[in-house]
């Protein structure tokens, strides 16, 4: 369903954001925390309705879990607004990571590895990062040290960081995720690929650094 799900032919975080203005456009306050905080399932299998009218978007109990979390915390600490908490954390986009993932659980994906805790945090890094990208840096969008922010580590870069060569993946259940044979959803796999790719992100970022001295500053 990961790839048959489309809302206006788009696919994935695309077809989220087609299913939201979809929503907004018809008059669903979609974004008000006082409504998303109480959405049934059903509420949410009709806004993210998918063109054929069959596909069911996935995960929907998830999503579902995620708004009421989010929802209620931003009600009950933060006058319902997500603006509220940028704006405590002072243009600090490592302080702003910490509030959202203690603050919001459902965005603290952690792994562990060899009986240590692996934060990943793809999801609040993303976060930061489409508000940084949304509002060009300024404003609500400007972080002093957007730079200690990481990249997005889901299944598309490993995807391809294997094409580019610049990672190579031998176990089979992993090879699945980067050939797109199987449905891509978030367990220890994928928390792998994660891992692999953001280590591997570092290592070109430091070979582009060494190579091209004068684009140290914006890589």
């Amino acid at each position: 369903n990961d790839t048959k799900w489309k809302v206006d032919g788009q696919t994935g975080y695309f077809g989220l954001c087609a299913a939201i203005t979809r929503a907004l456009k018809k008059g669903v306050d979609v974004t008000n925390s006082k409504v998303y905080s109480k959405f049934t399932e059903e509420e949410l299998l009709e806004i993210l309705k998918s063109d054929d009218g069959e596909t069911v978007c996935p995960l929907i109990k998830e999503r579902v879990e995620c708004l009421r979390q989010v929802g209620s915390k931003l009600l009950e600490k933060y006058d319902g607004r997500f603006e509220n908490c940028v704006k405590i954390c002072n243009n600090e986009s490592v302080k702003l990571l910490d509030l959202i993932v203690t603050e919001f659980p459902c965005f603290a994906d952690e792994a562990t590895f060899k009986d240590k805790r692996v934060s990943l945090y793809k999801r609040a890094q993303i976060l930061i990062g489409d508000l940084w990208a949304c509002f060009e840096g300024q404003g609500i969008g400007y972080f002093k040290d957007i730079d200690q922010i990481t990249m997005f580590p889901d299944y598309r870069v490993p995807q391809v960081l294997v094409h580019f060569k610049s990672l190579e993946v031998v176990c089979w259940p992993l090879r699945e995720y980067t050939e797109r044979i199987r449905a891509c959803t978030y367990g220890p796999h994928i928390k792998d690929l994660c891992s692999m790719s953001d280590i591997t992100q570092h290592d070109v970022r430091k070979g582009l650094g060494r190579e091209q001295p004068r684009i140290q500053d914006k890589i």
